[in-house]
């Protein structure tokens, strides 16, 4: 089923753009809670991505703004209207699934039309609307092709002209490219983006997928067992975590566990379980409580073998290489960390462009400005120490 609005004229771009507002919204499913309560501002015209595994409320959250499922407390509101209590085809939104959910019986244009034909739109109008739709998603003068007839990527494209041709106030999209092998999707992150940032209409996207979200969306909400845990750009959220889950969700990430050995205004000092180097990392926006504490670093801010430039340097053996194309991961055993390192190298920068041997002894370095202060997973707001 299909949530769209029906428009007899085009908007502007301007008029697409409308504020979706989820306002103190919560919902239980008897003894489990699926959604605590929350707060969440869709800026118009933005694409915002809800990410997280399984469970964690995201998709629940979808169904709260499409009217499927009604929230425990709180409103939906969409360009400063409530819709809490609208049925689905009353709230102005348009729908893409990750199955399509196209007709096989219908041709692409009948498809992409039949909301329009449904609502009574009469028929030159319908056609003149499928045409400029079908040159919007790049696939002009395919009116009369069968669906079978399409690949994957296309079918999804006409998925989301069906959608787009009713000119929804907001634009859902469920795992939109989950059905696609990894090649498609990939170019199809592109092209949904383009598209979207083209008609600046609000959107608002579920994935499980991190290069998704990273790659599509304008903010990315990272959720949890039915709690936003950070809303950021996607640079922010992946260059600067708030949590040890947010840091290892959205790709690979060095947890080192320190011990809290002096407080400063801007900065901590810490030093790593049975190491005897301390590393100063900055404070961010975070307070501190106890004489443990947790920072990250990327692997692509790892660097073995590096000039004594570097601030923080431990010995280390490799013990594992995987050949990523572009680069080298590395997983080096660090005796004064009790635990192994994860580096990426560029391909073209070691050893001529060959793998390090594993047995090779290196010097893991990385400069303590890129490590980045975590917060306990569930913990109390952080704010910068004085």
């Amino acid at each position: 089923m299909m949530a769209t609005a029906v428009a007899t004229s085009s908007p502007s771009g301007a008029e697409r753009s409308q504020r979706l507002l989820l306002d103190g919204v919560s919902k239980r499913f008897g003894a489990v809670t699926a959604l605590e309560t929350m707060t969440l501002d869709v800026h118009p015209g933005e694409l915002l991505a809800l990410l997280g595994p399984s469970g964690c409320g995201k998709t629940t959250t979808l169904r709260l703004i499409a009217g499927f499922d009604q929230p425990d407390t709180g409103t939906v509101s969409i360009g400063g209207r409530d819709v809490t209590g609208l049925p689905p085809d009353k709230r102005g939104l348009g729908m893409v699934f990750q199955n399509y959910s196209l007709f096989p019986h219908l041709s692409v244009g009948a498809n992409i039309g039949f909301g329009l034909r449904m609502a009574g739109t009469p028929k030159s109008e319908i056609a003149a609307r499928v045409k400029k739709m079908l040159e919007t998603i790049r696939l002009p003068g395919i009116e009369a092709r069968n669906i079978a007839q399409l690949s994957g990527g296309q079918q999804q494209r006409i998925a989301l002209a069906r959608a787009l041709i009713t000119n929804p106030s907001v634009l859902l999209l469920d795992e939109p490219l989950g059905a696609l092998d990894k090649n498609l999707r990939e170019g199809m992150q592109f092209e949904l983006r383009q598209i979207q940032s083209e008609l600046g209409i609000t959107s608002v996207m579920v994935t499980h997928d991190q290069e998704e979200a990273l790659t599509m969306s304008d903010r990315v909400v990272v959720m949890d067992r039915g709690r936003i845990l950070q809303t950021g750009s996607p640079r922010d959220v992946y260059e600067q975590p708030r949590t040890r889950f947010v840091a290892e969700f959205l790709g690979t990430a060095n947890v080192i566990e320190c011990d809290v050995i002096a407080r400063h205004a801007q900065a901590v000092k810490l030093r790593p379980h049975r190491s005897r180097a301390d590393v100063v990392v900055p404070l961010r926006d975070v307070r501190l409580s106890g004489d443990q504490a947790e920072f990250a670093i990327r692997p692509e801010k790892v660097v073995l073998d590096a000039p004594q430039s570097h601030h923080v340097r431990f010995d280390g053996r490799i013990v594992q290489h995987v050949f990523r194309g572009a680069h080298h991961a590395y997983r080096v055993d660090v005796a004064a960390l009790g635990r192994p390192v994860y580096a990426y190298e560029m391909a073209t920068s070691s050893s001529g462009g060959g793998a390090r041997p594993a047995g090779a002894q290196v010097v893991v370095s990385f400069d303590a400005e890129s490590a980045v202060l975590l917060e306990t997973d569930g913990g109390p707001a952080l704010a910068k120490a004085a």
